[in-house]
């Protein structure tokens, strides 16, 4: 007898998720809260920093959810223990009884607006990686862009800042 799973968020980590589990023999039940499949991504045009297209990474991964039961537009509505199972609640008036509880509900883009040093939302021609990829589908471009000859990328991740260890200070020294 195969093992319901439900995977909450219909991202691409909660596709390939459901696609294991799938592939391991349980029974995945895959729930998103927007109309589409794919989180972030689903939103994107081209992916940093190949340039490749959003759809081309999405696509084949849609494509290929034979056996999973998955639902769009919907929320989980409350998680009930009972033994060594779960039920959990829909907001579509389904329930299912589950063997485990896998969370996949992705992230939020930082707010560049935030740190003004960057100066967006500030000087019109500074834009986010994020509305360069949705840009050509969903963004609309600032006019004074286009009539530039040259852009600039950065990328950067800020990092916590971590104790030295004893190695770390040998290998500096």
């Amino acid at each position: 007898m195969s093992q319901n799973v439900v995977v909450i968020g219909g991202g691409p980590a909660g596709i390939e998720a459901s696609r294991r589990l799938r592939d391991l023999g349980y029974t995945p039940i895959l729930i998103e809260k927007t109309p589409v499949l794919g989180g972030h991504l689903a939103r994107w045009d081209r992916l940093f920093p190949e340039g490749i297209e959003a759809r081309t990474v999405l696509d084949p991964m849609v494509a290929d959810l034979d056996g999973i039961k998955y639902f769009t537009e919907t929320e989980v509505s409350s998680i009930n223990r009972l033994k060594d199972t779960w039920v959990v609640k829909l907001s579509n008036g389904l329930s299912a009884q589950v063997r485990a509880i896998l969370l996949t509900t992705g992230f939020d883009l930082f707010k560049a607006e935030k740190k003004e040093e960057y100066g967006y939302g500030i000087y019109e021609r500074v834009i986010t990686n994020a509305d360069r990829k949705i840009g050509s589908r969903a963004v609309p471009r600032p006019n004074s862009m286009r009539s530039m000859s040259s852009v600039s990328s950065t990328a950067w991740a800020r990092a916590m800042k971590r104790p030295a260890t004893a190695s770390a200070r040998k290998s500096a020294a």
